[in-house]
């Protein structure tokens, strides 16, 4: 999927390394929270092998780069731009869904923590739980 630059970015790429793959959108309050933690986790571990790809499943591409340069997002993070039809959001089984109001959403955040393999490690975890489990894994 592209960068903001338009740059492409495989997350096979990271093999090799130990990833967090977030979905989150800039404009749920949720999804900017997590940003703050996994910069915490990022600072913490990026020298031991931690990445993040980050799927923004955001429609618009300004308020997408804003809330990245408001979080001080440095890992990869990119988006097609598609929102609740984004295919890789599609790929992980994250569906759109409608609220009470008719609206159609995604929950997100959504975390998925691959090792070094590729293999599914931990899904859904925050706060505390994701801390403990990031600190379990580089120990």
């Amino acid at each position: 999927m592209p960068d903001k630059d338009g740059k492409m970015h495989k997350l096979s790429s990271l093999r090799g390394k130990v990833v967090i793959l977030q979905f989150w959108s800039a404009t749920e309050q949720a999804s900017r929270d997590n940003n703050r933690q996994l910069a915490s986790l990022y600072a913490k571990y990026k020298s031991r092998g931690l990445e993040i790809y980050s799927v923004s499943l955001d429609t618009s591409k300004l308020v997408w780069e804003e809330a990245m340069t408001f979080d001080k997002v440095t890992w990869t993070s990119v988006c097609d731009l598609q929102g609740v039809s984004s295919q890789a959001a599609m790929l992980y089984n994250i569906r759109p869904m409608q609220d009470a109001n008719g609206n159609v959403i995604i929950q997100v955040p959504q975390l998925f923590i691959l090792d070094k393999e590729g293999n599914l490690i931990g899904k859904n975890l925050f706060g505390k739980r994701l801390d403990d489990r990031m600190a379990e894994i580089f120990r």
